[in-house]
């Protein structure tokens, strides 16, 4: 055999979820129902216990080109799996397996279901990552990610309209009560009773709002965290991702099995050219997580990962469809609630309230005017684009060889005024099934269509 049966390290048993998770979950279940120490020990060493079953029969190898696979504890299974059909390789090692030396080991296949975990020496986990998906070769382009970047990524993707629409109800209520207030028509205790519900109602904004940015703060750290050092390294066939400060994580691709990325562009980003860009891979998707490949790419940086990961520049696109009819995207159930709520609020004479509804209004509005700016659909010799989204910018860019299916759709109306939308099945896509652009100029759709199946 090229890499013998190897049932790996035992700390695997206790490395995918944290012990404290599992005392906390024990103390859950045990106490309530007021439950002996006999009970709760057994609870708490469930997981481990069911983890040390499947670790014992849990064996990998390699033989002449086939991965080989045991697992199960009552019902014990045998698997032969082609090394042709594994498009990606994950190595991550958290702090209880650093001293060690010790990687976990996940191993993603065309179409497969979840496989067991292995925990190996690097050499080992080398050797299995060669067998599998081939000798590194020769090292080629590499993009490097700072700190400044991924604090640049979370400042540039705000949710003020998400903020203004949880502290509209506080505002309305706080103005309402103002409002009253100022009429001078309410009894001494009254007043001071409006007043202090003015001020809980005003704390407890401010602690909701506190709590949010606070939210944001730690959601910053934590990708800092997570994507420390972050890298993107080309071979003469695979994809090398890693990054990682508690956890270290790599992710080796088959550039055979990538077919695109996904690029997002949030409308703070859009004035400083800067894009988030996202792997796509087929049987890719498995993994707990999805590997960021960069978080603020310029064009520059576009066009060194597509030449890595596509072995392509960026498309001149042959045909470009555009998007029509106005009223379709800006018939949107957002544009009519926030305006509508500006109208009674204009009615009523609640200036603050209406202000707000007024600035979420606008904002839907811009939104549903970008989505027909941003709509679009084209193809290169090699590549499809299909953009689309509002004030969060959406464009795939993908191989034509991976478009299995094109559907044109639209119903009776759309279609007497030429209009359709164009969806595209992928195959490999872990965000959706299929990826969309909508009312656009039917005749060259019809055209499109017919090409990219050519």
């Amino acid at each position: 055999m090229d890499f013998e049966w190897t049932k790996g390290h035992w700390l695997v048993i206790f490395s995918e979820t944290p012990l404290w998770l599992v005392l906390l979950i024990s103390l859950a279940v045990t106490l309530p129902v007021g439950m002996g120490r006999i009970s709760f020990l057994l609870a708490l060493l469930f997981v481990p216990l069911l983890r040390t079953a499947r670790f014992i029969r849990a064996r990998i190898g390699v033989d002449n080109g086939t991965l080989l696979l045991r697992a199960g504890w009552l019902f014990r299974k045998e698997e032969r799996i082609s090394a042709a059909f594994v498009t990606g390789v994950e190595l991550n090692q958290n702090l209880l397996l650093r001293p060690w030396g010790i990687w976990q080991v996940r191993i993603s296949f065309l179409g497969a279901a979840f496989r067991p975990v292995f925990a190996l020496p690097r050499d080992q986990a080398d050797t299995l990552l060669c067998l599998l998906l081939g000798k590194k070769g020769s090292r080629g382009s590499a993009c490097k990610a700072s700190k400044r970047e991924f604090i640049r990524w979370g400042l540039f993707q705000p949710r003020t309209v998400k903020i203004t629409a949880l502290l509209t109800p506080f505002l309305a209520a706080i103005s309402a009560l103002l409002r009253l207030l100022s009429r001078q028509t309410l009894a001494p205790q009254d007043y001071e009773a409006a007043l202090r519900v003015i001020f809980y109602l005003a704390l407890l904004g401010g602690v909701l709002l506190g709590l949010y940015l606070l939210g944001s703060l730690v959601s910053l750290l934590y990708k800092l965290i997570i994507y420390y050092r972050f890298r993107v390294t080309s071979y003469d066939r695979l994809l090398h991702v890693a990054h990682g400060l508690l956890r270290k994580r790599e992710f080796w691709f088959s550039r055979n099995w990538i077919i695109g990325m996904r690029l997002t562009q949030s409308a703070l980003m859009r004035p400083f050219g800067y894009y988030t860009v996202r792997l796509t891979a087929r049987g890719y998707g498995g993994f707990r997580r999805t590997p960021l490949l960069f978080p603020m790419a310029r064009r520059e940086t576009l066009e060194t990962l597509l030449q890595a990961a596509l072995l392509q520049p960026l498309p001149r696109l042959l045909l470009q469809p555009p998007a029509r009819s106005r009223r379709y995207f800006l018939w949107r159930w957002p544009i009519w609630i926030s305006g509508g709520a500006t109208l009674i609020c204009a009615a009523l004479d609640l200036r603050v309230f209406g202000g707000l509804a007024f600035f979420l209004f606008l904002a839907a509005f811009a939104d549903g005017a970008l989505r027909r700016r941003n709509a679009a659909a084209g193809a290169s010799q090699g590549l499809i684009l299909i953009a689309g989204g509002g004030l969060l910018q959406s464009i795939e860019l993908f191989r034509r060889s991976a478009a299995g299916e094109a559907s044109v759709l639209a119903p009776v109306w759309k279609l007497r005024q030429g209009l359709c939308s164009l969806a595209i099945r992928l195959p490999g896509n872990f965000l959706r099934k299929s990826v969309a652009a909508p009312n656009l100029d039917a005749a060259k759709t019809h055209i499109l269509q017919r090409f990219l199946l050519r």
